[in-house]
């Protein structure tokens, strides 16, 4: 849409490093960080359902103006619930993640992503909402799994290997990708800037062109003003 309407684009896509965990996929260790409302327990147990937990690890600090909804203590005996309250410290955050060989991805939109990108360079799979920018760096059964929020069903983990090394395919090879992108935005950034002062500098000319008979004159009525006053 941009291009058409004449706008200089570049397109990147941003990869942090990979630093795989090996992670055993026999049974499920799930992170899970409710920060809405509308991607919470209840649904994780739908698109989890008959598949063999291990154990969740709950984070509960919502996004503001969101509450949690707290798991039972059913729940908690029934899923191996382990919750873990308000702000982590960044390494106790990491070991987490580290324990987790699915990642769920919190919110329904993100605009990068750091959260599951992070998860995913250290090896998680990722379970998200089918929307951006999620299903721009994972293909559902692919690479990850992606459901519809508005319809959520049972995920098939029967694949669930071959998706966890094609995730860290993915991430590897973006990872490189993205290290040569870097240097595009600062040529981009730099041919940009160019290209304003050019532009600044020929705007700058026309004004003067414009005006320069009119500068004339105002110069030689101060000249003339000048003089009479020093007369005086």
């Amino acid at each position: 849409r941009f291009k058409k309407l004449g706008f200089d684009i570049l397109t990147v896509q941003y990869y942090p490093k990979p630093k795989f965990v090996e992670y055993s996929v026999n049974e499920l260790t799930i992170f899970f960080w409710q920060r809405i409302k509308r991607i919470n327990l209840s649904l994780v147990k739908k698109i989890l359902a008959g598949n063999k937990i291990k154990e969740i690890f709950f984070k509960d600090d919502p996004d503001p103006n969101y509450r949690t909804n707290l798991p039972t203590e059913e729940e908690i005996k029934e899923f191996n619930i382990n919750v873990k309250k308000g702000w982590l410290s960044d390494e106790e955050y990491s070991q987490l993640i580290k324990k987790s060989n699915i990642y769920i991805a919190p919110r329904e939109y993100e605009g990068i992503g750091m959260g599951f990108l992070n998860a995913m360079a250290n090896g998680s799979v990722i379970i998200a909402s089918n929307n951006p920018t999620m299903n721009e760096y994972i293909e559902n059964g692919v690479s990850g799994y992606l459901y519809d929020i508005k319809n959520p069903k049972k995920i098939d983990f029967s694949n669930i290997k071959v998706v966890q090394e094609n995730a860290r395919k993915k991430i590897g090879n973006g990872y490189i990708v993205w290290q040569n992108q870097q240097k595009d935005i600062i040529k981009y950034i730099e041919s940009s800037i160019n290209q304003k002062n050019k532009t600044i500098k020929f705007v700058l000319f026309c004004i003067y062109c414009m005006y320069s008979p009119i500068l004339e004159i105002l110069r030689k009525v101060k000249r003339f003003l000048e003089k009479g006053f020093i007369n005086q």
